[in-house]
Parts: C-alpha cells; sequence; structure tokens
C-alpha cells in the first residue's frame, strides 16, 4: 500500500486493486483507480472532478472495492459560528494496512473517539501549521492512537535539506594488500535528512532531531518500523 502527500491535508492511498484520495487537491488521473474520496469537513464535497468515486463526509461504516472505511465526527457546530460543522476523521484498512487520517483535528481525542476509530498502524497527523495540533497535543495524540508510523500534514513553512556524506572505514592493512587486485567498490551514497522549522517544537516532543523526505511511503503488514518513527512526506508537485 502506498501513501502519497498532496499537500496540506491531502492524499492519495493506493492499494493492490483501487486507491481512494483524501481531500484531493486536483482531479485524480483516471490511471489511479479511485474509489472514493474522503472529506475531512463534515458534509464537504470536492472542489474538484473526482468522476464516478463515491464521496463520503459523514459519520459511517463504508466498503468500496475492498476498502474498509471508519468516518467518525470530531466535533460539533458551535453556538458562535453555526456555519461550522465540523471536522471528520477516518480509520481506512487497505491492503491489511490501517491508515487513520484525523482531519482538521487540533484536540486531543476523547476516549470515544479513541474507540471509534480502532487501531492504526499510520496516522496523518495535524502538526506544524494554523488550527493544527499544538505540539504537545500532537504527541499526545500520538501516544493516544499508538501507531508505528507517524506522517505530518498541514504543516507550513520551508523545507531544509542537508546532505551528509556517507563515511566508509579504511580498511586494516593486511586486508588492503590482499585485497589489492579487487575492483573498487562504490562508496556508499551520501545521506539526506531534512528539517521543517514549524515541525521542530513537535519533533523535540517526541526526541527526533532530523528527518528523512520520502516522495511517497509504502507499507505492509511485514515492514512496518519496531518502534514508533516519524516519516516526512514532501508534496506531490
Amino acid at each position: 500500500m502506498d501513501i502519497t502527500y498532496l499537500g496540506g491535508s491531502g492524499f492519495q492511498l493506493r492499494g493492490r486493486d483501487a486507491s481512494l484520495f483524501v481531500d484531493p487537491t486536483a482531479s485524480p488521473d483516471r490511471r489511479a483507480n479511485a474509489r472514493a474520496v474522503l472529506m475531512s469537513g463534515y458534509g464537504l464535497e470536492p472542489a474538484v472532478d473526482v468522476g464516478d468515486a463515491r464521496v463520503i463526509s459523514r459519520p459511517g461504516e463504508y466498503e468500496v472495492s475492498g476498502i474498509l472505511i471508519r468516518a467518525i465526527r470530531t466535533s460539533r457546530a458551535s453556538a458562535d459560528d453555526a456555519s461550522h460543522q465540523g471536522g471528520m476523521a477516518y480509520t481506512v484498512s487497505i491492503d491489511g494496512v490501517g491508515i487513520c487520517h484525523l482531519g482538521h483535528l487540533s484536540r486531543a481525542l476523547t476516549t470515544a473517539e479513541i474507540s471509534e476509530l480502532g487501531e492504526a498502524d499510520v496516522v496523518l497527523l495535524p502538526v506544524g501549521g494554523e488550527e493544527t495540533l499544538a505540539p504537545n497535543l500532537a504527541a499526545q495524540v500520538a501516544t493516544q492512537l499508538g501507531p508505528k508510523i507517524i506522517i505530518p500534514m498541514l504543516w507550513q513553512g520551508e523545507v531544509e535539506r542537508s546532505i551528509t556524506e556517507a563515511v566508509t572505514a579504511a580498511p586494516a592493512q593486511d586486508e588492503a594488500e590482499d585485497g589489492a587486485g579487487d575492483a573498487e567498490e562504490a562508496p556508499p551514497a551520501p545521506v539526506e535528512t531534512v528539517n521543517v522549522p514549524s515541525l521542530e517544537p513537535f519533533l523535540r516532543e517526541l526526541g527526533i532531531r532530523s528527518l528523512t523526505p520520502h516522495d511517497r511511503l509504502s507499507v505492509t503488514p511485514t515492514n512496518q518500523p519496531p518502534t514508533q518513527q516519524v516519516s516526512l512526506l514532501l508534496p506531490r508537485s
């Protein structure tokens, strides 16, 4: 199952047989085989053409082309703003992997919401931008849900890149003489890490100093890390 970040709160989740989009920022390519579109605003319709994909923006349990979707409403209209209909959060099961998209959540989850969402291997977490989770609340939500992989979304600011040359230990003298006639091995590739200043407070809460960027992330039931990690997906251009 592949996860691609579209920017903002938008993602493409692609399984073996079908894919879905959350908050798409452009009309999905027909080759994406999009079967469903999830909206993080209650009752909202996509602002782009999604073809015959099923649009989901209300609570319930759904199955679309073998993809299991659990949708909950995370907030209600306030007395001060009757036009605000609240947000949506989703847990999606694709190819045996559970992914939780928390929409524009800006508070800790309640016990009932945690129970409704269920377990997830990957959490798409709103942090680092306006009207998202404060760093301490983001860390609290990560603890509440306990995923193996956290992918920040709705973060703002520039990505600062850093290239570190990989260092290879020099061979011992005897080994160097014995292997004098061998073909030279290619040096290790340099390691690229990135820093997003708006994410730093959240990362400090988790004790993380730097991130390795990915254009997309492939997750299966068997390739997940043994301990919780944060993966930074760069928005697809």
